[in-house]
């Protein structure tokens, strides 16, 4: 096998968010179509990798009281192609937990990616005569505990002058 440069690859993208506030519930969704147009030969003959996927991200974030945050994360992604090879879709939940300290200068973070364990790398590609597929887990349940300080953090914003406002006047 070795690399090959096509002369086209074209995607058709659309996304579109929404987020808003409901008291201590900040919710926050996601939606993406995409449509490729790629075709390759496979056996001697076209082989149409054009299919419409879509995502959908559920970003939840509930602001409690003594600055703790927690975040659940949803992720979905159908069945998709990306140029010769077709992946299969797969579903996402993740949890974070953030609490900070001292007027939000120390930060705790826990997270928590792919809780269910169920995230997998499926796919096929076909490539002029060969077909190649892979099925695979791959580690992607994991967790991850941070500590985040800021220092110097002052709330207060620059007052001086800039240059631009003596070029206006002058």
């Amino acid at each position: 096998l070795t690399y090959k440069n096509y002369d086209k690859y074209q995607n058709l993208n659309l996304l579109t968010t929404i987020n808003y506030f409901l008291g201590f519930w900040r919710p926050q969704l996601t939606v993406g179509i995409a449509q490729p147009f790629f075709t390759t030969m496979y056996r001697n003959e076209k082989n149409m990798r054009n299919k419409t996927s879509y995502n959908i991200e559920i970003y939840n974030h509930f602001v409690l009281p003594k600055d703790y945050t927690i975040s659940v994360y949803f992720t979905h992604q159908s069945d998709y192609d990306s140029y010769m090879t077709r992946w299969k879709g797969y579903t996402e939940i993740d949890l974070r937990v953030r609490k900070s300290f001292f007027d939000k200068t120390l930060t705790l973070n826990l997270y928590v990616n792919d809780i269910f364990n169920w995230k997998k790398d499926i796919n096929n590609t076909y490539i002029g005569m060969y077909n190649l597929t892979m099925d695979r887990k791959r580690e992607s349940r994991y967790v991850t505990f941070s500590i985040q300080y800021l220092f110097n953090s002052s709330k207060k914003r620059y007052q001086g002058q800039n240059a631009s406002s003596d070029d206006i006047y002058r």
